[in-house]
C-alpha cells in the first residue's frame, strides 16, 4: 500500500470511474487547500476559543475526506492537529506546517496521477 495515498477503496466504491475519481481528487485538493488558508490567515496571536472549534472543525474536515480518499498519512496528521485545537497559537502554526507540508508533498503526488 501507498502511505500517500491508496485509491484501492475509493476506486471499489466508485466503480473504477476515473472520471469521477479525478473529479473527487480535484474537489478534495480545492477544499482542503481553502481550509488550510483561511486556517493561516485567521490564526490568532492569542489563544481564542471561537478560532480553536474553527480549528477543530476544519481539521475533522481534511481528516476524514483524506480518509474517504485513501490518504492514511495525511489524515493521521490531520487527526493529531484536531486533536491539538486548543494548543496556543505558537504550536498551532508549527501543526499547521505539517499539515501544510502533508498536503503539498500528496497534492503533488496527485498531480501525477
Amino acid at each position: 500500500m501507498n502511505e500517500l495515498l491508496d485509491l484501492t477503496e475509493l476506486r471499489r466504491n466508485i466503480g473504477n470511474d476515473r472520471e469521477t475519481e479525478r473529479f473527487l481528487l480535484s474537489e478534495f485538493l480545492s477544499s482542503a487547500s481553502e481550509s488550510l488558508a483561511l486556517l493561516e490567515t485567521q490564526m490568532p496571536d492569542a489563544a481564542d476559543e471561537e478560532y480553536d472549534q474553527i480549528w477543530k472543525s476544519h481539521m475533522h474536515q481534511i481528516k476524514g475526506a483524506a480518509l474517504n480518499l485513501g490518504a492514511p498519512h495525511l489524515a493521521d496528521i490531520a487527526a493529531q492537529a484536531q486533536c491539538a485545537y486548543a494548543a496556543e497559537p505558537a504550536l498551532k502554526r508549527q501543526i499547521l506546517e505539517e499539515v501544510q507540508k502533508a498536503f503539498a508533498v500528496l497534492g503533488d503526488y496527485i498531480s501525477r496521477l
